[in-house]
């Protein structure tokens, strides 16, 4: 059975693009209706999850709670599906740091987290977090459909740990939007589909 990553919806700092990393946002306006579109979208497909997780994030929260409006399954939140701790730069604005460390953020940025910020965490040790809870899916997916929403870097971290892949086109391509939903099969460890809504 499919595995369904879901990024949260649009928060103002998202808006803004300012890095939320464990800082609890809640969605704008804008991010629930994403929810809701996405909640439309599965209920057309007639998707129907037999287990949910997300980060205990509000911004992830709300997301999944709108998503499975309707349905028996209740979402649990498991703490390693907060997004990766981005040290010094949480709270900051992109082109505030783009402007202050100019090349240096720059190599940083397209790094795409494999390198950690100042006092933050990697991609790497974002990985390890999450094995243990990939690594139970197969086992999980018996039973059916799985709903995961998160964040943009770890969910790219869950998909490289599925996948085995951590090279650079396979990190852009595991990127996601605020109202994209990624499908990934997990006996072939492949992604089978993303829609945006």
């Amino acid at each position: 059975m499919p595995v369904y990553f879901i990024r949260h919806g649009q928060t103002d700092w998202n808006r803004q693009r300012r890095f939320q990393s464990r800082s609890d946002i809640p969605l704008n306006a804008t991010g629930i209706n994403q929810a809701r579109r996405v909640q439309a979208v599965l209920t057309q497909r007639e998707v129907r999850f037999a287990t949910a997780y997300c980060s205990p994030l509000a911004r992830a929260r709300v997301t999944a709670e709108i998503i499975l409006e309707g349905s028996a399954v209740c979402v649990e939140a498991d703490a390693r599906l907060m997004e990766i701790a981005l040290g010094e730069y949480e709270g900051r604005l992109e082109t505030e740091l783009s402007d202050e460390l100019g090349a240096a953020f720059a190599a940083w940025r397209s790094a795409l987290f494999t390198v950690a910020a100042p006092g933050g965490e990697s991609l790497s040790e974002a990985m390890d977090r999450v094995r243990p809870l990939v690594q139970r899916w197969p086992d999980v997916a018996i039973r059916g459909d799985i709903l995961i929403v998160a964040h943009q870097a770890i969910n790219m971290a869950m998909k490289a740990v599925i996948s085995d892949r951590c090279d650079h086109a396979s990190l852009q391509a595991f990127r996601q939007d605020n109202d994209e939903i990624d499908i990934w099969d997990m006996t072939d460890a492949a992604q089978i589909k993303s829609i945006r809504v």
